[in-house]
């Protein structure tokens, strides 16, 4: 997969490098630094134990693409360096310590994307997805279909999804679905808990990693309890749901941080609490919007405006109960400042529009 997919998108890869000089800078930084190569070692080394199938992709992206392999790795870790760059940028108490002769580019936090899920009475549930980034990453998008057989029996379907990818990193991180009917979308979080130490002893993986292994999941309740089974270096939101409708496609929203906290919040009956005690009831409530905040765990966070915004304006509407309803929401520009559908004013844009009904 790997393979194929760095061998037909080798220029847009190569590309992308070119249109984002922030990447690049960030990159160079990233390979002289002596402290953030020992985070990256435990990484990659959790990554190698725990999914070597999936470490063979960003490899094989690498090979078919002729790039060369850190660059690769790093398109996938990108959200883990910046959190090394933020605990660089921490009191002098905090760990680590940045060494005299110290320069970094800036922290690049990118808030993206914004759900709208609604469970319609008598009706299959309504799912939207925005996904936003940075304006470099504008063009530099694929849909990635793959099919993943068994060496020894290639009759035996080992995964078949569909992934909305960003060019160069792994697939998984921005929303798709699999021949199981699983669906899965992200939206990125910023904690401001730093938990990097606890993170080379736990076999803690990046992001990218860990949202491209739910694509491997056959059901809701098989993707939430493998979330619980893994660690992740960074913070995160994934939103669940299933085309086989009933109890199974009742919206589903995660809430992960660095230090182990986890929050599964269900639409309508179900609301279960917390891992850090934070239980969070919001009633008889049949729909759910979710931007770049917590809403469900106590973790500390780094306010992000435009999530405030976003989800302010899609509270002004009546909740949806058509397909309409979800794209004007989803669509939505009253707040030129701070649209919900982002157009550029921050260096964030609107990449696609997802509706799964």
């Amino acid at each position: 997969v790997g393979w194929a997919v760095g061998n037909r998108f080798a220029a847009l890869i190569r590309n992308r490098w070119t249109v984002d000089p922030g990447m690049e800078a960030v990159y160079q930084w990233a390979m002289a630094n002596a402290t953030l190569s020992n985070y990256n070692a435990s990484w990659y080394g959790a990554t190698k134990r725990l999914y070597p199938k999936l470490l063979d992709e960003v490899r094989g992206v690498a090979d078919g693409s002729g790039i060369e392999f850190s660059r690769i790795w790093f398109m996938s870790i990108q959200s883990e360096v910046g959190a090394v760059q933020q605990a660089f940028t921490q009191s002098a108490g905090d760990k680590p310590v940045p060494p005299p002769d110290f320069t970094m580019p800036p922290v690049r936090r990118v808030g993206h994307c914004t759900d709208v899920r609604s469970d319609v009475p008598y009706g299959a549930p309504l799912w939207g997805h925005n996904e936003d980034s940075g304006i470099a990453e504008g063009n530099h998008t694929y849909v990635v279909i793959a099919k993943i057989v068994d060496e020894h029996d290639r009759s035996r379907v080992l995964e078949n999804f569909t992934s909305y990818s960003y060019a160069g990193s792994v697939a998984g991180v921005a929303y798709g679905w699999n021949h199981h009917g699983l669906i899965v979308s992200l939206n990125a979080l910023f904690s401001r808990l730093s938990n990097l130490d606890r993170s080379q002893t736990t076999d803690a993986l990046p992001r990218g990693i860990v949202n491209r292994a739910l694509y491997a999941e056959r059901s809701v309740d098989d993707a939430v309890r493998a979330l619980q089974g893994m660690r992740s270096v960074v913070s995160f939101s994934a939103n669940f749901g299933h085309f086989e409708g009933g109890e199974e496609n009742r919206f589903t929203n995660v809430e992960v941080d660095p230090m182990g906290g986890f929050s599964v919040t269900r639409s309508t009956h179900r609301v279960f609490p917390s891992t850090n005690g934070s239980a969070f009831f919001h009633g008889l409530r049949n729909y759910l919007y979710h931007a770049n905040e917590y809403l469900w765990l106590t973790t500390p966070q780094y306010n992000d405006t435009s999530s405030a915004w976003r989800i302010k304006r899609l509270n002004e509407f009546a909740p949806p109960t058509t397909v309409a309803d979800v794209r004007a929401m989803l669509g939505d520009t009253k707040y030129a400042a701070w649209p919900v559908y982002r157009n550029g004013l921050n260096g964030i844009m609107t990449l696609s529009t997802a509706v799964f009904h």
